[in-house]
């Protein structure tokens, strides 16, 4: 976690009276019990880091990836 995304978050904790730990647990229940808020947020994470990768490979990468995709037959076995 960033130093400013963790402190943002402590700040709006403290309006609300609560520990990181709290809140945690609370999502952790919800995404247990496949609360549809908790897996929209854990959708977007997952989205945020695939990106990331994607913005991480270079342009030789990414002519490879192309290349291996465009040799494979989709009605070969």
């Amino acid at each position: 976690m960033s130093k400013s995304a963790h402190s943002e978050f402590r700040k709006k904790l403290f309006d609300f009276d609560l520990s990181m730990q709290e809140v945690f647990e609370l999502f952790a229940c919800l995404a247990g019990e496949h609360d549809d808020r908790a897996i929209d947020i854990m959708k977007q994470a997952r989205n945020i880091k695939r990106n990331k990768a994607i913005k991480k490979l270079s342009n030789n990468e990414v002519e490879n990836l192309y290349d291996a995709i465009s040799q494979i037959d989709p009605f070969g076995k």
